[in-house]
């Protein structure tokens, strides 16, 4: 049934859906521009978009590519840019006031939907447009940068070799700056509850409200917990019910993530947003070339039941930006291949647990 939905969706555009490889919304942003640069180096031509005239005709006329200038606020006009390609590529965040119009427009244009956001509420939004993306026979991919394909891929591992886990640990570790965009989203949660699953069931905690100790290759190290995708992801990709999610951290970072709950009243303040947003658009670019060639991250992750058996893995892989350009856009060709079934899908569940070694560098040992 979901193929035939495919093909009749494909049989009903018009010549003009087919026009480019796919869209690319958000691409003057720095993961944009990354994933811009890396689908004209591989021949792809896709429609480049989003709400900025200048920077996104500069970037079109470098990469010889074409561009459409509109925002997510005009229904109509979205659904004429996604009629020229069977999928959208989403690089536009944040995703907590992007991700809807975009999805509901791909749903009415049955157009395919990757994205590359971490945003945990965003994640469990799209999967309750499940149903309506398999009647319209629409794929919805959210997360196929760093945030989530390498942790999603080690979670669905270390589960996949347990009987009937009922815990799951995630620790990241990422030795590259973050980009402005991503520095932006921080700011707007700034002062935001921190969550993890408990029984099934998405539950509100205060930041870094539980720790413990991984071993990433050089001994020991402090990871606090943080309100990464997985919450949700992992959720959907394994079913494990109690689920937490940390970052490697240094204890007094540790420290200072716990005494944030005392600043929240002040974090979330509109003159301290406006304040923190114009510091990072004002000093934080992204990582260099150099970074982006050279640096590592890392993933950890453990899987418990509950007689007591555990399987423990952790994954090296290329730098997270770098990576993130290479996985949305392999996802993003695979999907217009027909390789995926409609509906919600975490990386996991749309290409395997062994998706993210197909990437260079990408090394997973088993502990």
């Amino acid at each position: 049934m979901v193929e035939e939905q495919v093909n009749s969706k494909n049989m009903s555009q018009d010549s003009a859906q087919n026009q480019y490889d796919f869209i690319l919304y958000g691409a003057y942003g720095y993961t944009g521009k990354l994933i811009a640069e890396l689908a004209h180096k591989q021949g792809l031509t896709p429609l480049l978009a989003g709400r900025k005239e200048e920077p996104l005709s500069q970037l079109a006329a470098r990469l010889n590519l074409p561009y459409e200038t509109l925002g997510l606020d005009a229904p109509a006009d979205l659904d004429r840019l996604l009629s020229k390609a069977p999928i959208v590529l989403h690089a536009a965040g944040p995703y907590s006031a992007t991700a809807q119009p975009m999805v509901e427009a791909c749903l009415r244009t049955h157009t395919h939907y990757v994205d590359i956001t971490g945003e945990i509420e965003v994640f469990e939004w799209i999967a309750t447009q499940s149903e309506p993306a398999k009647q319209a026979g629409v794929v919805l991919l959210p997360g196929a940068g760093f945030d989530v394909v390498p942790t999603d891929c080690l979670a669905a591992y270390v589960t996949s070799g347990l009987e009937r886990p009922t815990h799951l640990d995630i620790v990241i570790k990422s030795l590259s700056s973050v980009s402005r965009g991503t520095a932006l989203t921080a700011v707007e949660n700034l002062g935001a509850s921190s969550y993890c699953r408990v029984n099934g069931k998405l539950t509100s905690v205060d930041l870094a409200h539980t720790s413990r100790f991984v071993d990433f290759g050089k001994g020991q190290r402090l990871a606090a917990s943080i309100p990464w995708g997985d919450i949700a992801t992992a959720y959907q990709s394994t079913g494990v019910p109690n689920i937490v999610t940390y970052m490697q951290t240094s204890p007094r970072s540790y420290r200072m993530m716990r005494s944030a709950k005392s600043w929240r009243w002040l974090l979330k303040a509109k003159s301290v947003q406006k304040f923190m947003r114009k510091q990072v658009n004002k000093r934080i670019t992204g990582p260099t070339e150099e970074v982006r060639e050279t640096a590592n991250s890392f993933v950890w992750a453990e899987a418990r039941n509950a007689s007591g058996a555990s399987k423990t893995a952790r994954l090296t892989t290329m730098e997270a930006y770098k990576l993130t350009a290479l996985s949305s856009l392999e996802a993003t060709q695979r999907i217009s291949r027909g390789e995926v079934d409609a509906g919600f899908h975490t990386p996991a569940t749309a290409f395997g647990a062994d998706f993210i070694l197909e990437f260079e560098g990408s090394i997973r040992e088993d502990l």
